[in-house]
């Protein structure tokens, strides 16, 4: 089963401004990486970027999706591989059960990126101010 679900931990989550994306996909259950990893919010846009660091930072929270063959789809949005790759992480939910799922994270990025703000959970805040500053 996992190699069908998608865990999303920035603007693809509900009530964030790229959820659209992911509308058309079963929504399965809250959950947050089992290892820690650095997401921080970088760029003249305040993107959330996950970095593939792992063992920094925090479990991340994301939501997880049933999104079958669309990965591709989804790539593409995601802008892969110029901008995220995709990898399989663990998961863990709510209730403690574990999971592979796909993730999008930076695999080369500016070292520079490492001396941010390490998040835990990119919150309807964080892209609330995006908002707010007309990006």
């Amino acid at each position: 089963m996992g190699e069908s679900l998608l865990f999303v931990y920035g603007t693809l989550r509900t009530g964030l401004p790229n959820h659209v994306h992911m509308a058309p996909f079963p929504f399965r259950f809250k959950a947050r990486t089992v290892d820690n990893y650095p997401l921080v919010i970088a760029s003249p846009y305040n993107i959330p970027f996950l970095i593939n660091k792992k063992g920094l930072g925090h479990q991340v929270c994301g939501e997880v999706y049933e999104v079958g063959d669309q990965l591709e789809c989804l790539d593409e949005f995601e802008n892969v591989p110029v901008v995220y790759e995709r990898k399989m992480v663990k998961i863990m939910t709510e209730d403690g059960e574990q999971f592979d799922a796909w993730v999008y994270v930076l695999e080369t990025f500016n070292q520079e990126l490492l001396a941010l703000t390490y998040l835990e959970d990119y919150s309807e805040a964080h892209s609330s101010s995006r908002m707010l500053q007309g990006i």
